[in-house]
């Protein structure tokens, strides 16, 4: 697919973009007649490699020279690879109703796309498109259900608790 075509696929209105990063794709790929995936630019691991330099740094005293840290970033730049799943509609509607309707498919693209490469895919993002106005909302992680005990609250020292689970 042209670079051309891309564009004009991406600048498509209505439709719902959902970001997805953890699969690689070396290509755009046609899920189906509405249902377009394609690679975007990796997030790479700058945020991740500046935030370990500073605990290393708070915590450990670690020497850290500049060169040190930029090739640490250069490592990971084509880590975290992104994946725009885009979703054409026929009809405008609100955001929410746009997003509502695009949801089945998103999802089954998403689905193909980390079965065939063997990667999961976690949405970090959707950029909404209606007719005339843009709307985009992060997708914070989810986080596994744990239990949460309330230590402070159970009034007893927590080496007590653990202890006591043996």
């Amino acid at each position: 697919m042209k670079k051309q075509d891309l564009e004009k696929h991406l600048k498509q209105r209505p439709a719902v973009h959902e970001l997805v990063t953890g699969s690689f794709l070396q290509e755009p790929l046609v899920y189906s007649k509405n249902v377009l995936a394609i690679p975007l630019n990796a997030l790479g691991f700058e945020t991740f490699a500046r935030y370990l330099v500073k605990y290393s740094v708070e915590i450990g005293r670690a020497k850290v020279d500049k060169n040190g840290v930029t090739n640490l970033i250069n490592q990971g730049i084509n880590s975290l690879p992104v994946i725009a799943i885009i979703c054409f509609l026929e009809r405008d509607d609100t955001p929410e109703n746009l997003e509502l309707k695009a949801k089945v498919e998103l999802q089954k693209a998403k689905e193909a796309i980390s079965w065939s490469t063997g990667e999961k895919t976690e949405t970090f993002g959707y950029l909404i498109l209606d007719s005339e106005s843009s709307f985009f909302r992060l997708k914070p992680r989810k986080v596994m259900n744990i239990l949460d005990l309330h230590f402070q609250y159970l009034r007893m020292p927590i080496l007590n608790i653990i202890q006591n689970l043996k």
